[in-house]
């Protein structure tokens, strides 16, 4: 039998290795707005990114997959994360942006 592990971990998970990077993550509450993702990341350059988070046992509601396709149609990034492998791989990225930004190529 396999051990489910909850979304609030996933998330305890995701701003652990966030605050790692010196990012931050904001839990978002909106007010007027149902299926809003969960968080707010938001990076050095300017950059943002909406994360859903769910469990492997989880799924999108139809209103979440209504406020992402808003979002992505605004031109925002949207993420949904599922595990903490997913965070793992998030995280990789979001430090490969973080090193682009210190350390830009050269213009020639």
């Amino acid at each position: 039998m396999s051990v489910r592990i909850r979304e609030k971990n996933v998330e305890a998970f995701l701003f652990k290795k966030l605050s790692n990077l010196n990012v931050h993550c904001y839990k978002v509450i909106p007010d007027n707005r149902v299926g809003m993702p969960d968080r707010l990341v938001t990076l050095p350059n300017g950059r943002c990114i909406w994360v859903e988070l769910k469990t492997d046992n989880g799924k999108l509601s139809v209103v979440q997959q209504l406020r992402h396709r808003e979002l992505r149609d605004a031109g925002q990034d949207v993420r949904v994360i599922w595990s903490k492998e997913d965070v793992e791989k998030f995280t990789n990225e979001i430090a490969e942006v973080i090193k682009e930004i210190k350390n830009p190529l050269p213009i020639r």
